[in-house]
């Protein structure tokens, strides 16, 4: 049977005027029996995704399974994208977590944007941090830092891995002092 919709009337003339009949299509409800066997099927879901958990694996572990499963190449540290990224991510941590060792250039305001000049010295300065950031030692966030390509074809797919161990906290009772170490891995497809 053809579908019908509010918009195909039928008007049927009679005596006391025209009668407008609206002849409207089937319900978009599910049936009573499917939306159970979903109700049921959605709770056993949530109960063994609560269950299901995945055992701890180092960051070897890790690369040596998607080098066996995945085909992945490490990109050599001399290529422009690794320079660059890395350059990128260094730049990025200092300003977020050591940002003290910019010293003044820490906190750069923001131009004027209706004016041209104050725009080009806003650009400048942050050219002369970023220059500031890699001119600085390693050791000031010192990084583990790996770039892996999958190759299908003439495409790729890219894997960041950057494993960064560095205090961020050291808190001073009398003689004594405690130091929090943060470990940080990062994983980034892209």
């Amino acid at each position: 049977m053809k579908e019908k919709s509010k918009s195909e009337v039928s008007i049927i003339g009679g005596a006391d005027g025209p009668t407008s009949i609206f002849i409207a299509g089937r319900t978009r409800k599910k049936p009573l029996k499917v939306r159970i066997r979903n109700i049921i099927y959605r709770y056993r879901r949530k109960i063994v995704e609560k269950k299901v958990v995945a055992n701890a694996h180092t960051l070897d572990e890790l690369v040596q399974y998607a080098m066996n499963n995945y085909n992945l190449i490490e990109t050599n540290s001399t290529e422009k994208k690794y320079i660059e990224q890395r350059k990128n991510l260094k730049e990025s941590l200092i300003l977020q977590y050591k940002p003290e060792v910019l010293g003044e250039m820490k906190d750069i305001p923001s131009p004027d944007i209706s004016n041209e000049e104050s725009v080009r010295e806003y650009l400048c300065k942050i050219n002369t941090r970023s220059e500031m950031i890699a001119e600085m030692p390693d050791d000031v966030i010192p990084m583990n830092f790996h770039l892996y390509e999958i190759r299908i074809g003439d495409d790729s797919l890219e894997m960041e891995i950057d494993y960064m161990n560095f205090h961020l906290y050291e808190i001073r009772i009398g003689d004594d002092s405690l130091e929090m170490e943060i470990d940080y891995i990062w994983n980034i497809f892209g």
